[in-house]
């Protein structure tokens, strides 16, 4: 169990927390297995907070600094982290599900089996991250930067991928069946026992240097299909 008096802190609003972080900056603040379910805790500084097995479901965590946090185990069903700090936090086994991480921050995050179904991870930064065996069957990851992030064994059944940055990122063993990867860039990525069809990778923007599947064969993405109008109101001479 965490520490009562830390949690009763917490509860009190956003300027008795931020007075008492500033009057004992050398205090980690232990809120391991807090009851915070529904707490508005928007722009709130949570930076390196202990909140390992947390209950954090509909919280409102919008633009709150949760950067080197522990939220291993924790529970964020359906909770906002819209615009949130999550550099380097440690959420191991946590569970995401439903959650909204639109434009989260989370480079060199662990995320290693985390449950991210359904999420919404557009835009977000999570270049270098662990994500190693997550679940994000069916999450929105369009325009968000993986760059050299660890998805080895993770579920992307179903994702959307749009526009999604892969270049050096580790998805070997991943399952990316029926994810839409159009314009995703795919450069240097390591798909090594990947399960991808020819198909879905003839959307992405780029394939050099990446490692296929072994019953894949690379081919060069499909060009994007171009229209010649013709004006009905020409006539000859």
């Amino acid at each position: 169990m965490g520490n009562a008096d830390h949690e009763v802190t917490l509860k009190r609003g956003r300027q008795v927390w931020a007075s008492w972080r500033a009057a004992y900056p050398a205090v980690r603040p232990d809120l391991s297995q807090a009851d915070l379910y529904l707490a508005t805790l928007s722009t709130i500084n949570l930076h390196g907070v202990n909140l390992q097995g947390a209950n954090l479901v509909k919280a409102d965590l919008r633009g709150s600094d949760l950067g080197e946090a522990n939220l291993s185990g924790a529970d964020l069903t359906e909770a906002d982290l819209s615009g949130a700090e999550l550099g380097k936090a440690i959420l191991r086994g946590a569970n995401l599900g439903l959650a909204n991480l639109s434009g989260v921050g989370l480079s060199a995050t662990d995320l290693s089996d985390v449950n991210l179904s359904g999420v919404d991870l557009s835009g977000a930064n999570l270049s270098g991250a662990n994500l190693g065996g997550a679940n994000l069957s069916g999450a929105n990851l369009s325009g968000a930067e993986l760059e050299s992030a660890n998805l080895s064994r993770a579920d992307l059944s179903g994702a959307n991928l749009h526009w999604t940055k892969f270049s050096e990122a580790n998805l070997s063993g991943a399952n990316l069946s029926g994810a839409d990867l159009t314009r995703a860039d795919l450069y240097g990525a390591n798909l090594a026992g990947a399960k991808v069809t020819n198909e879905e990778l003839r959307r992405v923007r780029s394939l050099e240097g990446a490692t296929m599947p072994d019953e894949v064969v690379a081919q060069p993405p499909a060009m994007p299909s171009t229209s010649v109008e013709v004006d009905a109101t020409t006539t000859d001479g």
